[in-house]
């Protein structure tokens, strides 16, 4: 059978997820918690959300409310299942201070040829720690979230067997980052981002190039992943890089009261 583009990143996101936070089901659908992390978006979640009418909405949210508060924690974020209608969630979400994210499921359509640019280094980002974690500092990179938690649970991720993360440096300066995970025959493309003063630079077609590469010697099935369909800068690199635009993903996040210094 088929995997489907948004299929493929809605599996392998939960297990991206998993990696930082403890997965329970429940009747409306799977829960991601973690203590450490309590202020992330990512790390306090439900996904695969089903809810085909406003009651069902709304008992969805009374229990989900009451799970994470049991655990102490408030759920940040809302993914519904990829074939729900997500007007039924967004009547309920809205009012509760939750705002729609679309998301443009990317998958690669045909392996590129990208050029390899002589003045950036691609550099396996476990043995690099301190410069992994420099390319957090800046705060537009982070959303909604702490970039400090950001970098901790990024570090956190890093010795997964599955993951794959690189560094992008430039004259020994860290300038941008991006990994690979693999779930079974999934690789799900993570975490890329190039530090704005260095953007326009080839920094981004470095890190791609890189990580298309590992994809291309472990032969996935499917090599996808998601991406703000606001950020156009994104959404053009990866066009570049051979991938296109197959559908798009709801989410809910719910807007945090002084994330950056909480």
């Amino acid at each position: 059978m088929q995997l489907s583009t948004r299929s493929a990143i809605a599996r392998s996101t939960q297990a991206y997820c998993s990696l930082i936070s403890e997965a329970e089901s429940l009747t409306h659908g799977v829960t991601f918690r973690c203590e450490r992390f309590r202020q992330l978006t990512a790390a306090n979640q439900i996904r695969e959300v089903v809810a085909d009418s406003a009651e069902s909405a709304a008992q969805a949210f009374d229990a989900v409310e009451a799970y994470y508060e049991s655990h102490g924690l408030q759920c940040h974020r809302w993914a519904p299942t990829i074939d729900a209608d997500p007007e039924v969630l967004n009547a309920c979400l809205s009012p509760h201070g939750f705002t729609t994210k679309r998301l443009n499921a990317m998958v690669l359509a045909d392996w590129p040829t990208l050029n390899e640019n002589s003045h950036v280094r691609i550099l396996p980002a476990r043995p690099m720690r301190d410069a992994f974690r420099a390319t957090y500092v800046d705060a537009s990179l982070a959303g909604p979230d702490n970039p400090n938690q950001v970098a901790d649970a990024a570090l956190d991720r890093l010795d997964e067997a599955a993951m794959d993360m690189f560094v992008a440096v430039v004259d020994k300066k860290p300038v941008g980052r991006g990994g690979l995970f693999t779930v079974g025959d999934i690789g799900l493309i993570v975490d890329v981002a190039v530090l704005p003063e260095w953007r326009g630079q080839g920094v981004g077609t470095s890190v791609m190039r890189h990580l298309l590469a590992l994809a291309q010697r472990l032969i996935p099935r499917i090599v996808c992943l998601d991406v703000d369909a606001d950020d156009e800068a994104l959404g053009a690199l990866l066009t570049r890089c051979g991938f296109v635009a197959d559908g798009q993903l709801i989410e809910f996040d719910r807007v945090i009261q002084n994330p950056k210094t909480s």
